[in-house]
This record gives structure tokens, sequence and C-alpha cells, in this order.
């Protein structure tokens, strides 16, 4: 069991690659102070009587998280103790606590040992060591933040170990208003667990817990009022596998003192409006006079504004001297040249308005939002903010954050379902969809000349289109490397995919319109043909045959009526052309990829089999249009999945002569025809009046 499950989360703001938490807080300070708990932490919940498990390498006596908010900002108290019961717990000898002295300050209040009755005081003869450790410095990441560890000594296995400290925080920002979440124990575990929360009277606090937690009873003082939620040895929660994330919210309360969403996007507008403006005499007038000077399309000017911004401004989050919240000024972004998410939004605006293009900041969260419109209205739910410009009546998401975005009709599918303008009206929490690609990501086209039939040597011929996200990788990748160690990778992945290959070249080549990276291969060898209890022999055909979908079941006691998640929306197809032996009266070439149109939960599996002049072409493509499926959805597909054909398709030969040129359709072009680079039209199956 990971030690990190007894780490109580209680935060004011989620920090993240958005909130790089700023500050001025009062009092904030870099040295760790050591004083009692201060009067308002009450003491901690009393010891339950359940047993730990045999194999256990700790038992928890109490787990305690209280957070208080007031006008001078927010305290959180942590602590707890636990007992040690086998070696692997003994990694509780690490006591640690983390602080952003440019926003709060932190004390600790205690730090022993139990053992046999009696208490060692860890601080009367030791003292944490405060370290800044930017944890993130590899991934251009400055966060300010600072740890204190101390490694106690002498701990041994039977020992308790008791640590309790306070961290305050407060953001100039927006510290007038209080906000963030806490979670609780979500395994079973014997042990007290509790969260509080209180507030000064008269603050507009309100408060959410998920349905798995008790109901809340405010207890009202003279001057505060505080809720408290305990676990007392409690069981695990369960998670419903494949279920939507709005399913799975578990043990987890939210606060937060905002009215509604138009209130957080009000709130936020002036952090964005006030400096989204190129200052007189910035270099940056001579970018926007170039790009209006080279083009009067809209469409193009913000293409160009977008590139500047992703290829001229690196991104580094800067979570240093108050950048949480506030953007860094355009002039010193430029300046500077690197800047975090919002430098980046705040640049792109005041390029765009320049460029008489409509553009407004954009909240979002990109890490698994689904379910974020159940939560208080908050701005710890978002985790990014990035440019929504309106052009010729659409409307285009723009990450200044990215890289390789270089057209307006080639930016990727939005990662995220809800979206919260800045607007100094205010603005609604707004959904946001997906759709599939409408063209294959990738495109897989084989060519194989077999016409030496069994034991001949056959050449091949393949590329693979990669398109959107896949193509950016793959080009960071290859981009980034020699020739040499290019081609060793591409031999070795083309190998993977034909194990009877002999590469003769390898290349890749990339088109920036289009967003398309190629591999190609050429080469040659003898391919397999099978043959079985002396039948004629069979060739494989590669990459058209389908892999059928894992049955999906939820155990005893999940609800299984609950809809799943898909990994869609998703496009790909695939293009095998095979010249084969010629034909004689007595028989012909046929395949046994059958012509297929299965839809199954969320999958339509698509295939098509065309024979002409010598050649034989299979397509086949697979698409997934939903992000989620109901039950019966899911249900009727696992009933199909016996009769699912998932085998080797082959081309055999058939007795008699050819009947059609044509299984079904206008004729397949083959996958050497250059067509399939500008058409994929043919990876679609043709709609029927019900679709």
């Amino acid at each position: 069991m990971s030690r990190v499950h007894l780490t109580f989360v209680a935060v004011a703001v989620a920090a993240s690659s958005l909130w790089d938490l700023p500050a001025q807080a009062a009092p904030t300070s870099a040295d760790l102070s050591y004083a009692p708990a201060a009067s308002w932490v009450t003491p901690p919940p009393p010891p339950t009587t359940g047993r730990a498990p045999a194999d256990a390498a700790y038992r928890v006596v109490y787990q305690d998280g209280q957070v208080r908010i007031t006008d001078q900002g927010e305290e959180t108290y942590s602590a707890y103790r636990v007992k040690i019961l086998k070696s692997d717990g003994l990694s509780f000898g690490k006591m640690s606590l983390e602080w952003n002295p440019a926003s709060g300050s932190a004390t600790v209040h205690t730090a022993r040992l139990i053992r046999n009755g009696q208490i060692v005081d860890l601080l009367k003869t030791n003292r944490f060591q405060v370290l800044q450790r930017e944890d993130g410095l590899e991934e251009s990441m400055l966060d300010g933040m600072l740890t204190a560890v101390l490694q106690a000594p002498g701990l041994r296995i039977g020992d308790e170990v008791e640590f309790a400290y306070t961290t305050t925080d407060r953001d100039p920002t927006l510290g007038e208003h209080g906000f963030g979440f806490g979670s609780m124990m979500d395994e079973a575990m014997p042990g007290a667990f509790r969260f509080a929360l209180r507030w000064s009277n008269g603050r507009p606090m309100r408060w959410q817990a998920s349905r798995d937690l008790p109901q809340a009873v405010p207890v009202k003082t003279a001057t505060e009022t505080m809720i408290s939620y305990e676990l007392r040895d409690p069981s695990g929660v369960i998670l419903n596998d494949g279920a939507p994330g709005r399913y799975n919210i578990r043990r987890t309360i939210g606060y937060s003192e905002f009215r509604d969403w138009r209130d957080v996007s009000r709130r936020m507008a002036p952090l964005y409006e006030a400096i989204s403006v190129i200052p007189a005499g910035s270099p940056l007038q001579a970018e926007v006079a170039r790009i209006a000077t080279a083009t009067r399309d809209p469409g193009e000017r913000a293409q160009a504004a977008l590139r500047l911004v992703q290829d001229e401004i690196r991104y580094v989050y800067v979570g240093l001297d108050g950048g949480n919240f506030r953007p860094a000024p355009v002039a010193e972004t430029w300046e500077r040249r690197f800047g975090d998410c919002k430098a980046k939004t705040v640049l792109l605006i005041a390029l765009l308005r320049a460029l008489e293009i409509e553009a407004e900041p954009v909240l979002v969260s990109i890490d698994d939002d689904d379910g974020l419109d159940q939560f208080l209205p908050s701005p710890a739910l978002f985790d990014h903010v990035l440019v929504r410009a309106r052009i010729g009546g659409a409307a285009y998401f723009l990450d200044g954050t990215r890289w390789g975005d270089r057209h307006l009709d080639q930016l990727p599918q939005p990662e995220f379902h809800w979206a919260l303008p800045v607007r100094a009206v205010g603005a609604d929490l707004e959904p946001v969809t997906s759709k599939a690609p409408d063209w294959p990501e990738p495109l897989e086209l084989v060519e194989i000349d077999a016409s030496a039939g069994p034991g001949g040597l056959a050449r091949l011929k393949a590329r693979t289109h990669y398109r959107g996200e896949a193509a950016l990788d793959m080009l960071s990748r290859l981009s980034g490397g020699d020739e040499a160690a290019n081609d060793r990778s591409l031999k070795s992945s083309w190998q993977d995919a034909f194990a009877w290959l002999a590469t003769s070249s390898v290349s890749w080549s990339y088109d920036e319109r289009g967003n398309i990276l190629t591999m190609r291969v050429e080469g040659q060898g003898h391919p397999t043909w099978e043959q079985v209890s002396g039948a004629e022999p069979m060739l494989e055909i590669p990459w058209v045959g389908f892999q059928a979908p894992k049955a999906r079941r939820r155990p005893h006691p999940q609800d299984r009526s609950l809809p799943w998640t898909t990994e869609g929306p998703f496009f790909s197809c695939s293009v095998t052309s095979i010249r084969l032996p010629p034909e004689e009266p007595a028989w012909h070439w046929a395949s046994s990829a059958l012509p297929m149109r299965t839809q199954l939960g969320e999958n339509l599996y698509w295939r098509r089999t065309d024979v002409r002049d010598g050649v034989m072409t299979v397509v086949a493509s697979h698409r997934v249009e939903q992000e989620e499926v109901t039950a019966e959805q899911v249900a009727t597909m696992n009933a199909y999945l016996s009769g699912f054909d998932d085998n080797v398709p082959f081309a055999f030969k058939a007795a008699g002569r050819r009947t059609r040129e044509a299984d079904n359709g206008p004729p397949l072009p083959t996958a050497g025809d250059a067509r399939w680079d500008q058409d994929q039209s043919a990876c679609m199956p043709p709609r029927r009046s019900a679709d």
C-alpha cells in the first residue's frame, strides 16, 4: 500500500500547468517555524478498534486534515499518527511538507515517536532540512515550492510516528475568495480519518460532498462555522470499471465562495483584459504589420499569429513571484521569449486583436474533466487556458503551448469537454464536443507483387500516412535524429510489420500543409504461403484483418447500468493490394477477407474486397465516433463477439471461373494509386438512408 494514500489532500488552489501559485501573502516566509498548533485546531479523532490485515506494513491511528478560511487567507492543518508493523512501514520515518514561500508559510507542531508508551520528541534534538527541489524542472516548470524533510532517527518496527504541521496561503489575485477541495481515504483501512472545514461567519461559503460521504451538519460559534466529515475503519470505495469520470467521483468535498460560473468568469476577466494589448513602441507592432501586409485573409492572419507564439516563445511554467492566476504582460513575455499557458494566451490574444480578429481566453481542464459541471464553480477545476478565436462564423481553439499547428483546418480535436470563457460580463460553463477525424489517422497502404507464386520472390512497397498529433510526434523524433539512426529505426519498425521482408530502402517525408508524415519502405523476400492438409497454398493478406474488441463486464457490486467510455473518437484505414499468379480456367483467386459492415458498440468495422486485372485489393477501416456508449450497447456487443470475424485473411484458389470482377461497389484504387494520397473516401462505407 502506497504512503501517498495517507497524504491528506486539502487545497485552496489546485496547482497545475495553468495555476502557478503567486503571492504576497501575509505572512509569507521561506523559513520553517516551530510552534504549537493554533487554538482553532481541534484534537485528533479518537482511535478505532479495527484490526490491521495480517500482512499490513502499518496501521493508521488517525489522519486529520483541517482547513480554516478567514480574511487573512487559508490555513491548512495536517496531522497523522501511524504504527509501524513491518519493515516496509519504516518509510514513515521520512516526514515532509511543502509550501510556497511567496504566498504563505509553514509551521511544524509535532514530530515524535511513541515507543512502548514513551514519547520521543524528535524536535528537541533535530530540525527539518528545507529544500527547493523544483521537481518539474525537466518539464520546464518552476513553481518555487519549498520542501521540508526530517528523517526520524532511531525508528523501529513497533514504534508509532506522529507528525503535525500547518501551512498558510493567500493569493492576492483571488484571495478574497475561498475555494478548493478535500479528499478522504478511498481504500479499506482501519483507523480514524477526518476532514474539517471552517470559515469566518459572514463569508458566502458553500460546500458539496460526493454522495458516498455522510451529510455534514454545520456547527456555528460566535465567530466561525465548521463542517466535519469523519470515517472510522472505512471500507474501500466501489469504482465502476470503464465508466465515465463523473460516475467515479468518490469521497470528495468541494468548497467555494463563488456564486456561479459567471462569477468565476467575471473575476478572471480583469487579469486578461488589461494586459492583452500590444504596448506602444513594442517590437511586436512590427510583427503585426508584417502579418497584416502579407495577407488580408483573417484565417491566414490567425495562423501566422499562432505560429509566431508557438515557435518564438518557448514554454516555461513560471510559479514564482506571483505567477499563478495572473498572466505575464505581453512585453515581458516577448522580451524574455518564454512563458506559460497564461502568458502565451495573453500574447496571442493581443496579436489577434491587433489583426482585427475576435479572440478571448478560455479556461479548460485537460486532465479528465468529465463531470466538471457537477462541481461547485471554482478556478481550481481548470488546469489550462487557451484562446478561442472566431473567424468566418466558426470558432477555433488556439493553444500557444503546442507546436506545429500551421492551418486552422488541421487543428486537433479538443481534449476537454467543458470550457469557461473569460469575459467582463461573465460567461457560463459551455460543453465542448469532439468528432471523429474526417480522414484516417493512420492510413496504411501496402503493395505486394506475389505473381511468382509459392516459393517465388515477392516485392513489397508500403507507406503509412500519419496525421495530426501522431504526425507531429513522429516529426519531432525523426527531425531530431541523424539519418543513419532514423534509417535503423525505420527498418526495425518495418521489419516488425513484415518479418519476411529484406528492406532495400526506407524514407520519410512531411507535408506541412496537410500535417501528414509519411513513412515508406521497399524490399523483397519470401512471404509465407500457408498450406493445410494438402490443400492449395494460401497467401496472407496483411493489415486488413480485424481484432475483436474485448468484452466489457463489470463484476458485482459495481453498477452495470452505467455507460462505458471508449477510446474514440478515431478513424483508421488499411489498404492492401496483391498481384497474384495468373488465374486458370478451372479456378480463380478469392479472399477470406469477407465484406463487412459491422457495428459493435462504438466500433464500426468496414471492409471490402476488389479483384481486377490480376490484383486483389482489400480496404479495411475502423471508426469510432462516440466517446461513450450505453450499457445496453455493450451488452449487445458482448453477445456478438463469439461470431466476430477476427481471422487472419488469406487469398486462396476457388474452383471455377470468376463470375464478376468486383465483390461489390465501384472499383477500388490499388494501394499504389496516388489517389489515396489525396482522397480516402473509399475508406468510408457508403451512407445508408438510416445513417
